[in-house]
C-alpha cells in the first residue's frame, strides 16, 4: 500500500513539474513526462491494466496514439528514412503517454488540478519575468509611452528573453490556464483569479499573435454569455477591459493593431518578396507558402511524401517559384493541416481531423468545457502554425489530452 501511494504521489509531482516548466523551458518539461511514463510502467506492472479501457475505442480515438499513427506509417514510404525515424523519435511521447490512462491508482481530477496549479506557477513566473525585462528595456530606450506597443516591445521581441520559446505556444499555455480559472478547475480567491486573469490578458496583448488573438475572441464568445450574469464575473471584467483597449484610439496607432489588421490581410494574399508590417525587410506571405504546399498535395493526394518530408518538398517548390526568402529561411507550411496532408496525404489529414472531432464530440457530450477549449485552441492555432510538430506543442498536447481524457474515462 505504501509503495502504491509513493508511486501515485510521485506521479502527481511529475505532472506538476511537466506543466510548470512548459512556459519556462519546454525541453525541461520532458523530465516530468519521462518520470510520469516511468512511474506509470511500474504502476501497471504492479497493479495491472484497466482492461475495459484498453478495449474501448475511446482509448484509440481520443488519445495521442491516433496522432502517432500517421507519423509511424509515414516512415515506411518516407523520402529519407533516417530523418523520418528521427522525427518519429521527436514525437515519441504521442505513443508513450497514453499508457498513463490505463492506471488504476490515479485520482484524475486531482491529477488535473495539480497540473493546472503547476501551469499557473510556471505562467506567473514567466509573465513576471517577461514584463520586468520588457519594462526595463522600454524605460532604458527613452521612447514615449505610445511606443510601448511597437515592434521592439511586442511579439517575438517581447518573448525573446525566454530562449527557444515562441509567442504562439506560450500564448496557448496562458489561454488554457485562463479557461481553467474561469471554469474553477483550481481553487483561488476572487482577487487572485482577477489578478491572474488580467495579467494573462495583458500578456496576450504583448505576445501580439494573430492566432492567439483569434482563439481568445472565440473563448470569450463561448464563455462570455454563460458567466456575465454573475456580479463578480472575472470574465466580464476582463472582457470590458479588452474592449476598452481594442477600441481606444491609442491602440489603433500601435504596431499590434497594424499587424492584426494590415498584416493579416497581407498574409492571406499571395505576396512574394514584398513588405508586410515591417517596411525594412521583405517577406513571403503564408498564402504563398500554402499554395506551394497545395500544389504538391494535388500531385500525390493519398500517401504523398512521408514523415519529415515537408521542408524538403517545400524548399524545392520555393526554388521553382523563386521564393528566395522562404527558401533561405527554410520555412515550413505554417499550417498543421497542410503539413499532415503533405506528409501523410488524405489519410494523415483524416487522422488529424478524427482526433480533433472525436475529442470535441466527447467534450460536448460531457459538457467538459476545458476539453472543448483545448480542442478549439489546437484547431485554430493549427491554421497558421505547425503546432504539433515542435516540442512546445507535443508536450502541451500529450499532457492535457491525457489529463482531460481521464476525467470521464471511468464512464467508458
Amino acid at each position: 500500500m505504501r509503495k502504491a501511494t509513493v508511486l501515485r504521489d510521485l506521479s502527481y509531482w511529475s505532472v506538476f513539474l511537466a506543466c510548470a516548466l512548459l512556459p519556462l523551458k519546454t525541453t525541461l518539461s520532458n523530465s516530468g513526462l519521462i518520470l510520469l511514463f516511468s512511474l506509470s510502467v511500474f504502476s501497471l506492472l504492479k497493479d495491472g491494466v484497466e482492461l475495459e479501457l484498453l478495449k474501448s475505442p475511446k482509448f484509440y480515438l481520443n488519445t495521442t496514439l491516433l496522432l502517432f499513427a500517421p507519423i509511424a506509417i509515414g516512415c515506411l514510404y518516407a523520402i529519407d528514412v533516417d530523418k523520418a525515424l528521427g522525427e518519429m523519435g521527436k514525437n515519441v511521447f504521442y505513443f508513450l503517454l497514453p499508457i498513463v490512462t490505463l492506471r488504476k491508482d490515479i485520482e484524475w481530477k486531482k491529477m488535473l488540478s495539480i497540473g493546472i496549479y503547476g501551469l499557473a506557477i510556471g505562467c506567473l513566473v514567466s509573465m513576471i519575468y517577461l514584463h520586468s525585462i520588457n519594462l526595463y528595456n522600454f524605460q532604458s530606450s527613452g521612447l514615449p509611452l505610445t511606443k510601448l506597443f511597437s515592434y521592439k516591445f511586442t511579439g517575438l521581441s517581447f518573448i525573446e528573453p525566454i530562449k527557444d520559446m515562441h509567442n504562439v505556444y506560450i500564448g496557448v499555455y496562458y489561454l488554457i490556464l485562463l479557461v481553467a480559472i474561469w471554469q474553477q478547475y483550481i481553487t483561488l480567491k476572487d482577487w487572485m483569479k482577477f489578478t491572474l486573469s488580467t495579467m494573462i490578458i495583458i500578456t496576450i496583448l504583448f505576445l501580439n499573435s494573430r492566432s492567439v488573438f483569434l482563439v481568445s475572441v472565440l473563448l470569450l464568445v463561448v464563455y462570455g454569455f454563460s458567466v456575465l450574469n454573475y456580479k463578480k464575473s472575472i470574465l466580464g471584467l476582463v472582457l470590458i477591459g479588452v474592449i476598452l483597449i481594442l477600441t481606444h484610439p491609442f491602440y489603433k496607432k500601435t504596431y499590434v493593431y497594424n499587424k492584426l489588421v494590415n498584416g493579416t490581410y497581407w498574409e492571406l494574399t499571395e505576396n512574394v518578396d514584398t513588405n508586410n508590417t515591417d517596411t525594412k525587410q521583405t517577406a513571403d506571405s503564408r498564402m504563398s507558402r500554402w499554395i506551394v504546399a497545395l500544389d504538391f498535395i494535388k500531385e500525390r493526394p493519398m500517401f504523398v511524401y512521408g514523415t519529415d518530408s515537408e521542408k524538403d518538398m517545400l524548399l524545392s517548390g520555393y526554388k521553382n517559384r523563386e521564393m528566395k526568402i522562404s527558401e533561405s529561411r527554410r520555412y515550413d507550411s505554417h499550417n498543421q493541416y497542410l503539413s499532415y496532408a503533405l506528409q501523410y496525404g488524405i489519410f494523415g489529414l483524416g487522422i488529424l481531423m478524427l482526433f480533433l472531432i472525436s475529442n470535441l464530440i466527447r467534450g460536448l457530450r460531457h459538457n467538459d468545457k476545458i476539453l472543448v477549449s483545448f480542442i478549439l485552441i489546437i484547431a485554430v492555432v493549427s491554421l497558421t502554425e505547425n503546432f504539433l510538430n515542435r516540442n512546445m506543442g507535443v508536450n502541451f498536447v500529450v499532457l492535457f489530452s491525457t489529463l482531460l481524457f481521464n476525467l470521464d474515462q471511468r464512464e467508458c
